[in-house]
């Protein structure tokens, strides 16, 4: 969601007011072992607070269910701080811990007091080296103890997975690191079947200015790297600008042709795009963003809020280089997906509008009819997410002479006999991704 320079329309503060982690003091928020949990856990919940490792999910909840699931479980919760900085040269918490040192393990400790644990681990890469020796050396002075709780720090060995949350508790389980299924979550049964709070170094590192002053948590750390004047980890915003981050760095060092987002699994946008915010499905807010550059007057955000697929052109598949693509006759006849899953993504996307919709069946037809060839390749979340729709497709389809894949729910390819009208019109193979196995779920 970064995209004008400066901050975006609608930040709450200037740069100059906002509260910066990397110049905070960890000398913040004291001995808090005098406030009760649920006072702790609402002044976070105030606070605004949401992950920083990348899911966004609100910290407060995390700690509630952690807190929750203590008594049922029996055994000691955990608390479990991801500093592992997976993302090449991207050392964010390397960063925060050389600068301030024991802010980290701070937060840590407030964080145990508020889910009743004992114990806490500080998880790094081996990379860090200098900063784990910084740590090391500050929790000896105080023997590992602070505000009652034990602070420890963990190496992972190395490598991408290792920061995986589920393939993290199989670390500090002496397992290879491969990602766990889930449910159970962490919070319920997490290292060693202990209810478990994992939270990013970022994330943890704002409680200690929560608790002490009701600090809001506005800003985000994130590294640039690259072809820039200065490279490095910086604080920016939230709601600032791939432009304005770029200007922190120094600018690019030579002609700048796209940003690189998001690490190795994420996306590149054409500089043309580094001053702009989308928010939603782009449809409709993408052509009005063309004309207006067009014009010289690109405006810092576009949101979306017409949610429907009808009435749109044909898509321009002559401008497509056939020869480069794997899957060149892919297509997408629906939006979204009607279930609401804690994972996924989709949520937070189509966030201010519906989550899930359709074309009109004669149009999605008509847009495989002129599609070459006999493969198709449906690229739906959901594609039988609405079976009126999806049944209605699929007897069209039948007698043209496609065979394709797609993607659903077993939920949905057991629901009466849609999976046999499908397999009539062509369906060879169908991708179901088991996030979980269970109904809870798929509530929604």
């Amino acid at each position: 969601m970064i995209g004008g320079r400066g901050t975006a329309a609608g930040d709450p503060l200037p740069a100059s007011a906002a509260t910066r982690l990397l110049a905070a003091s960890a000398a913040e928020g004291g001995d808090v072992r005098s406030i009760a949990p649920d006072e702790l856990i609402g002044r976070v919940e105030r606070s605004g607070l949401r992950g920083r490792g990348g899911a966004g999910y609100p910290l407060a909840k995390k700690l509630a269910a952690v807190r929750a699931a203590v008594p049922a479980s029996g055994r000691e919760p955990l608390v479990v701080v991801n500093a592992y900085d997976a993302d090449p040269d991207s050392p964010l918490s390397q960063t925060l811990i050389e600068r301030t040192l024991m802010l980290v393990a701070k937060g840590a400790m407030i964080a145990a007091v508020a889910v009743g644990a004992r114990e806490a681990i500080i998880y790094m890469h081996p990379r860090a080296e200098a900063a784990r020796r910084a740590l090391e050396k500050e929790l000896g002075m105080i023997e590992g103890s602070l505000g009652g709780v034990l602070i420890s720090i963990a190496v992972g060995p190395g490598g991408f997975m290792g920061g995986e949350e589920s393939a993290l508790m199989n670390l500090l389980e002496s397992k290879r690191a491969m990602a766990r299924q889930r449910p159970p979550y962490p919070a319920e049964n997490g290292v060693q079947a202990r209810p478990t709070l994992i939270a990013s170094a970022e994330t943890v590192a704002w409680l200690p200015q929560i608790v002490a002053r009701g600090a809001r948590a506005d800003t985000k750390l994130v590294s640039v790297t690259g072809s820039v004047a200065r490279p490095g980890v910086y604080e920016v915003l939230l709601g600032t600008t791939l432009g304005a981050i770029l200007d922190e760095a120094g600018g690019p060092t030579g002609g700048l042709k796209a940003i690189h987002v998001g690490g190795p699994t994420g996306g590149i946008f054409a500089a043309a795009h580094a001053d702009t915010i989308f928010l939603g499905p782009g449809e409709h807010t993408f052509p009005q963003f063309l004309r207006d550059l067009a014009a010289g007057t690109p405006q810092r955000r576009y949101e979306s809020s017409v949610r429907t697929l009808q009435g749109l052109p044909p898509i321009r598949r002559d401008l497509i280089q056939r020869h480069r693509y794997l899957v060149p006759n892919s297509i997408v006849v629906s939006r979204g997906c009607p279930h609401h899953c804690t994972f996924c993504y989709k949520d937070a996307f189509f966030a201010g509008g519906r989550s899930f919709y359709t074309q009109l069946v004669d149009d999605a037809l008509a847009e495989i009819a002129r599609l070459p060839g006999r493969h198709l390749y449906f690229l739906d979340d959901h594609l039988f997410g609405n079976s009126r729709f999806a049944r209605d497709l699929f007897r069209g389809m039948k007698g043209m002479g496609r065979v394709f894949q797609g993607a659903a729910t077993v939920d949905s390819i057991l629901r009466d006999d849609l999976v046999e009208d499908a397999a009539a019109a062509g369906l060879r193979s169908l991708f179901v991704g088991f996030e979980t196995l269970s109904s809870r779920g798929l509530e929604g």
